[in-house]
């Protein structure tokens, strides 16, 4: 089964829209901090760890299957208090497609102003 799901990026922590000047032209961008978020940087890339959750049937919504959460570390949930825990963010969320979809192929990451890819 195929899945459909939608992020809002302006839950995470401290995420802001702004307007970046590359070389040749200005573009509107999403800045996420990567120490307030808790994402992992690796050799391939900056990651963010999810969950994916089922709703219960009764408190689905806008179709919606599945809620999105941060996956945190064993040692951190635990140490949050219910209030904490309760007040994480939800992501987004998902719910089933039909059987097509789209592969994605191409990826690209700029490291500064000078690397900016317009």
């Amino acid at each position: 089964m195929n899945y459909s799901a939608k992020i809002d990026l302006m839950k995470f922590r401290n995420a802001f829209a702004t307007n970046i000047q590359g070389k040749t032209a200005t573009k509107r961008c999403v800045c996420i901090p990567i120490d307030d978020n808790a994402l992992f940087v690796g050799e391939k890339g900056v990651f963010f760890d999810i969950n994916i959750r089922e709703i219960k049937e009764e408190n689905r919504k806008y179709g919606d299957t599945h809620v999105i959460v941060q996956s945190l570390p064993k040692e951190v949930y635990e140490s949050m208090s219910d209030e904490q825990k309760k007040s994480q963010p939800v992501f987004g969320g998902m719910r089933e497609m039909p059987q097509k979809g789209m592969a994605i192929t191409d990826t690209a990451q700029a490291t500064s102003t000078d690397d900016l890819l317009f």
